[in-house]
């Protein structure tokens, strides 16, 4: 991770640098929070524990953007988030009733 961070600084002009630099780390800072509840949701999917997935789910639309967070990192997460919610409605419909 950190090599993509002096990539992205290397190729930014001197101006730009301090903010590009803080773009990178809140975008890497949203990936960071939004894997490990990603990986703990589909776990619990695969085991048919669609309630510690819903719960991942709702601890993933809590969670804060930083104010410098580039626009595509709040999309990728969204896109996760949505992603991750049709799974769980899929798996509740497969499971049935008593799930």
């Amino acid at each position: 991770m950190s090599a993509t961070i002096i990539e992205f600084q290397r190729r930014a002009k001197p101006a730009e640098k301090p903010a590009r630099l803080a773009s990178a780390r809140a975008a890497l800072g949203i990936m960071g929070a939004v894997f490990p509840l990603l990986e703990l949701a589909y776990h619990a999917l695969d085991r048919g524990d669609l309630a510690t997935a819903r719960a991942a789910l709702a601890e993933l639309c809590e969670e804060p953007f930083p104010a410098e967070a580039p626009s595509a990192a709040i999309e990728w997460r969204a896109q996760q988030v949505e992603l991750l919610a049709v799974s769980i409605s899929h798996t509740s419909q497969t499971l049935g009733p008593a799930a």
